[in-house]
């Protein structure tokens, strides 16, 4: 795993998220760096929806063919499972993840975690009369 992980490159940035404006590698580019260079290593890549505890789930394993050794990991699913098509969509973004994750490569844009964080706070500085008699300073 190390030597393959060593090997494989960043997925360019083929795609555009024009909601985020950001730049991403879709699955077909992350599956294109990465399994040839897992294979060389014999390692094969196997990546199924099933269900866990009434919930479905992404799991992706990393086979060693030679001794049949195997690591996995799970990623929820959270699309809705009566619409095909949403269903399909997160299935897609979710093994562009873990793939891009199990090799250790950058397949979208580095936001620093920052679509994660709500809106800026406008945060005024001085002071001000409150009551009649009392001044307050801002932070």
């Amino acid at each position: 795993m190390l030597a393959a992980q060593s090997e494989c490159r960043n997925a360019r940035m083929n795609r555009e998220n024009t909601h985020f404006r950001s730049r991403y590698a879709d699955l077909v580019e992350v599956r294109d760096s990465v399994l040839p260079v897992f294979q060389r290593h014999g390692l094969l890549i196997q990546q199924r929806p099933r269900l866990m505890d009434g919930a479905f789930i992404l799991e992706t394993s990393v086979i060693h063919v030679a001794t049949g050794e195997a690591e996995t990991s799970e990623f929820p699913l959270n699309g809705d499972v009566n619409k095909i098509q949403t269903m399909g969509s997160t299935l897609s973004y979710a093994r562009r993840y873990a793939l891009s994750t199990v090799a250790g490569i950058a397949a979208d844009s580095d936001n620093d975690g920052n679509e994660q964080l709500p809106a800026p706070t406008r945060i005024i500085s001085g002071t001000t009369n409150i009551g009649a008699d009392s001044d307050r300073t801002l932070l």
